[in-house]
């Protein structure tokens, strides 16, 4: 009988002892799955589709990536492009990119490295920065890549796909006793990013010396217009004489009357005269800008009467110093002077271009500026 009691007693230790070990090994279990589930659940961000090296306004491509270790739907990613100083991608007024099961892709223009940015949907991206932010509240994880580096035939292959055409294939007109080239594209290029179009549809000089340019659609895509001069003018008075009321234009429609470099040196040397409510009806519709726009002594923003039908607009760009100017039936409407970033003169040229900013209008049929003259006065 003790016997018996012993091997009991026995056996009932041994499940006892397993039991125990079960549970710690259990326990254990849990343990490091909590440590593992940490570790991947720290905020990861990579770039897997980098961008080539450029510079410009008018060529965007895509740019992709992957997101992991955060509530995907909580987050966002905003991209970075830098040149001469970091601009948010593709543009200010949309500097946010989803993510979608973990992945994410958007445009961005051209630079020599970018960055992305895994962030809260709290975080207000600046336009341009000279350092990016560091990892820390809002901001979770970042990743900077260097510019790919194409061959000679990559980067032929490309442009033939989804920039604009090289210069010596642009069509070429005559405005205003200056020869002028034709923007085209076969994919979205910048400003927009938009499609452009060199058809006579959407850009042409009529009998009477006048350019039109004209937003079309057809083949169920929106076709924007701009014309850039093959001269550069440099220090000078830029005039530009419009023949067109905005009485009926598209918040979302630009005209830019204004200079620009490929190269990155004092923000593209770009000094604009834009017209555009920038998608809201209540915006004023007429603004001077020296970039960069984000400083606060290089943008000014005023009204133009809605329902004038011929408006001059100019600056005078000088050595440290650009004067605007917009004037309707000959009353000037607003002048202003700046003197704060100023570029000096280098392969500028003049431009004109008339776009979409957000791809869509609700305009029904298509949008047309006519200008009736370019005039250019070199500086004394």
């Amino acid at each position: 009988m003790k016997r018996l009691l012993g091997l009991k007693a026995s056996i009932i230790g041994c499940l006892l002892g397993t039991l125990v070990a079960v549970q710690a090994l259990t326990l254990l279990g849990h343990y490091a799955t909590r440590l593992e589930g940490n570790q991947t659940a720290r905020p990861r961000i990579e770039i897997t589709l980098v961008p080539p090296m450029g510079a410009g306004p008018d060529r965007v491509e895509k740019m992709a990536g992957t997101v992991s270790g955060v509530n995907r739907e909580e987050c966002r990613v905003v991209v970075f492009a830098r040149t001469n100083t970091w601009y948010v991608q593709p543009y200010a007024a949309s500097p946010y990119t989803t993510i979608s099961n973990g992945k994410w892709e958007t445009d961005t223009h051209l630079g020599d490295e970018y960055a992305a940015l895994l962030v809260k949907s709290s975080y207000k991206p600046t336009a341009t920065t000279d350092t990016l932010p560091k990892v820390g509240g809002d901001v979770l994880a970042i990743v900077r890549v260097p510019a790919k580096v194409q061959s000679a035939l990559n980067s032929v292959s490309s442009a033939s796909t989804s920039a604009d055409v090289t210069s010596s294939d642009m069509r070429t007109l005559q405005f205003s006793g200056y020869e002028w080239r034709v923007k085209s594209s076969s994919g979205r290029v910048g400003p927009g990013p938009n499609y452009f179009s060199d058809s006579k549809n959407n850009v042409e000089v009529d009998a009477k010396g006048r350019l039109h340019l004209r937003i079309t659609q057809h083949d169920g895509r929106w076709h924007c217009a701009e014309v850039i001069s093959t001269r550069s003018f440099g220090y000078g008075t830029y005039r530009f004489y419009v023949d067109t009321t905005f009485d009926n234009m598209d918040p979302r429609v630009v005209l830019g009357l204004f200079t620009w470099s490929d190269a990155p040196d004092y923000s593209n040397r770009e000094i604009d005269v834009e017209v555009s409510r920038w998608g809201k009806k209540q915006n004023k519709n007429g603004q001077f800008v020296v970039q960069p726009y984000t400083k606060p002594e290089n943008i000014r923003r005023f009204a133009l009467p809605a329902i004038a039908s011929e408006s001059t607009h100019a600056f005078d760009w000088t050595l440290g110093r650009v004067h605007f100017s917009s004037a309707i039936g000959g009353h000037i409407v607003r002048d202003e002077v700046f003197t704060s970033r100023i570029p000096t003169p280098s392969d500028e040229n003049a431009r004109m271009n008339l776009w979409i900013s957000g791809h869509r209008v609700k305009h029904e049929g298509d949008f047309e500026v006519t200008i009736r003259r370019f005039a250019f006065t070199p500086a004394h």
